[in-house]
């Protein structure tokens, strides 16, 4: 038997990409684009996909997978409020929000984690961001 979850990662991943990039702001207004790999000349403030983990079920007795993805905004603004305002829009865009998939179907999505970690001496804040998405093949 085929395992999906490796095909259900990349679904999730895409309509996540969908929904997010160009959908969030910054503090100024202008849409924070969401990168893989930030290219080269990129200005604050960002979004990120951090860690990506595949939970892989016993398909035998399971047809469900979890999948937890990490996003990362960046900010140069002093303080935390740019990191925070970006994160909220994430969470608004994503907890318990229906996403279509191309492979799947998105049982929930929900925010399990936030938190900002102030990058002082590269002048930069940092706020992650954890999604748990439960898809049934």
């Amino acid at each position: 038997m085929i395992d999906p979850s490796a095909d259900i990662g990349d679904a999730v991943h895409l309509a996540l990409h969908t929904r997010l990039d160009g959908a969030v702001s910054g503090q100024d207004g202008v849409a924070c684009p969401l990168y893989d790999s930030v290219p080269d000349g990129a200005r604050p403030p960002y979004v990120t996909y951090d860690t990506t983990d595949i939970m892989r079920s016993d398909l035998l007795t399971d047809l469900r997978s979890g999948v937890l993805f990490g996003l990362t905004a960046w900010s140069d603004r002093r303080g935390r409020t740019e990191v925070l305002s970006i994160l909220a829009q994430i969470r608004g865009l994503t907890h318990r929000a229906p996403l279509p998939l191309a492979t799947g179907h998105l049982v929930e999505m929900t925010v399990t984690a936030e938190r900002v970690v102030p990058q002082i001496r590269v002048g930069l804040f940092q706020g992650q961001i954890l999604l748990r998405a439960m898809v049934a093949h």
